[in-house]
């Protein structure tokens, strides 16, 4: 054989395994993508068994009413059918947009990559793994994480938890009267032991104070007093959660008149504290709360609009900021048009209903329109419901968290929210709802199963579903 055409067919050869061996290389590349039951906000309950999740694909048999159907895409199918064979067509289905099918009113829920989550649907805990975004999480442990090939149609949907905000945001925080006498008692730190692991699991770690510390404070006793001050040494509670963002926006800032929130400002200043809601003069006291974590560009803002009067910042005394509905709509929507994740605390009138009043229900929705991702209502010494949509959510009122109203003056005072929001690559992903249980008159702790279901069936049937900001115009 002529020896150029040898060289030529051998040149031929050489390339021909060096492309197929490229190509079953790129074939055999797969990428991380874990998966989430997903079912609408509403959902009481929290978690499925993995053999429940296995007899509901294979069989059709529902361990729960609300966890009787699953739909997926069609090409997740293959990735499944692997580890838990072939689907039963009376409880799986399939179609182009799972989650499209729940918000048509499909009953149901969805098996979507965790990245698709929004904060209308709420991720149902499969097993003990914990989620994507906690930082115990483990792909190699997770039942429901998947090897998608990186040509695929999953290819894009991996988790990167360098991505994730957790923001932590809490109730009603008056360290006074008898919350103050049992820590006084038993020590600051004791009375946040209980809810220490939800305080770390959060990075934002939010706390509405609505007692200013004050170093003539009296000495704490039991009592109903409406007149409030804490002690400088409760703030070691504060120091024991991790406390790195607090509101001042309550009405009691000022029950001893300015001197006590001026040290407030002070002592925050000194711990090196952020605070928000208040301030020395008019312009300090709007002034919002801005950082960026993990790529997350967070605004935050709070004010007042319940009073009293003596309670709101002046051209001449330090106070807490007074809403102007006009002005903060308009300031939520410059930030939100600049790209800014916008999250909004208000302090308004008390009710003690699950149900907000016609005006929160307005003013509340007013803001969340304008461009904010959260709504909260730092109010509430009851706990309230909520509203969702795709890309926001607004909750109406917390209820306490550190406060000594032991089921009074109604029964289910004792009972708080903590909402913990999941922000993911500039969005909000999930709103995971904590729930805990006011004891001692200053400690809280988690609620009980049976707890946690009683308190969830009162407030998750009256959700409101929103128009995302998208489907609005």
């Amino acid at each position: 054989m002529n020896p150029f055409l040898r060289r030529c067919i051998l040149i031929v050869c050489v390339l021909l395994l060096v492309s197929d061996h490229a190509l079953a290389e790129t074939a055999s590349k797969t990428v991380d993508v874990p998966f989430v039951v997903a079912c609408p906000f509403a959902t009481v309950a929290d978690e499925l068994s993995f053999d429940a999740l296995r007899a509901l694909w294979r069989k059709g048999l529902a361990e729960t009413e609300e966890i009787a159907h699953l739909t997926l895409r069609p090409e997740a199918i293959a990735l499944f059918s692997d580890a838990f064979g072939p689907p039963d067509p009376s409880a799986i289905f399939t179609a182009v947009d799972p989650v499209g099918k729940i918000r048509g009113g499909n009953r149901g829920c969805a098996l979507i990559p965790a990245v698709e989550l929004t904060p209308e649907l709420k991720r149902i805990r499969v097993g003990a793994s914990p989620a994507p975004w906690d930082a115990a999480y483990d792909p190699t442990a997770d039942p429901l994480n998947r090897k998608a090939p990186t040509d695929g149609p999953f290819a894009e949907k991996s988790f990167d938890p360098l991505l994730v905000s957790r923001v932590l945001i809490t109730g009603t925080t008056a360290l006074t009267r008898n919350t103050s006498y049992a820590m006084a008692q038993h020590g600051a730190a004791w009375a946040g032991s209980a809810v220490k692991e939800i305080f770390e699991s959060a990075d934002i770690r939010h706390i509405s104070n609505e007692s200013s510390f004050w170093t003539k404070c009296p000495e704490p006793i039991r009592s109903r007093t409406m007149q409030f001050c804490t002690p400088y040494e409760d703030w070691r509670l504060f120091e024991s959660l991790g406390v790195n963002l607090i509101e001042l926006t309550g009405n009691h800032l000022r029950d001893y008149d300015w001197p006590p929130l001026l040290e407030t400002f002070e002592l925050f200043e000194r711990e090196g504290a952020p605070y928000y809601g208040a301030g020395r003069t008019i312009e300090a006291a709007a002034r919002p709360y801005t950082l960026r974590h993990n790529g997350n560009g967070f605004v935050f803002l709070g004010c007042n609009s319940a009073g009293p009067e003596h309670v709101f910042v002046t051209g001449t005394l330090p106070g807490v900021h007074r809403c102007d509905f006009d002005q903060l709509e308009a300031d939520v929507r410059r930030y939100a048009e600049a790209g800014k994740i916008v999250i909004v605390t208000l302090q308004y009138g008390e009710a003690y209903s699950r149900k907000p009043g016609d005006y929160q229900k307005r003013d509340f929705n007013r803001i969340s329109e304008a461009g904010a991702t959260v709504v909260s209502g730092s109010q509430s010494h009851f706990a309230q419901s909520y509203g969702v949509a795709s890309d926001r959510i607004v909750h109406y009122g917390l209820g306490n968290l550190f406060f000594d109203q032991m089921d009074t003056p109604i029964v289910g005072t004792r009972q708080e929210l903590l909402d913990r929001h999941i922000f993911y690559d500039g969005r909000l992903l999930q709103t995971e709802i904590q729930t805990t249980m006011l004891t001692e008159f200053a400690r809280p702790v988690p609620m009980t199963s049976a707890e946690r279901s009683g308190l969830l069936s009162e407030i998750l049937p009256l959700t409101e579903c929103l128009e995302s900001r998208e489907e609005a115009r």
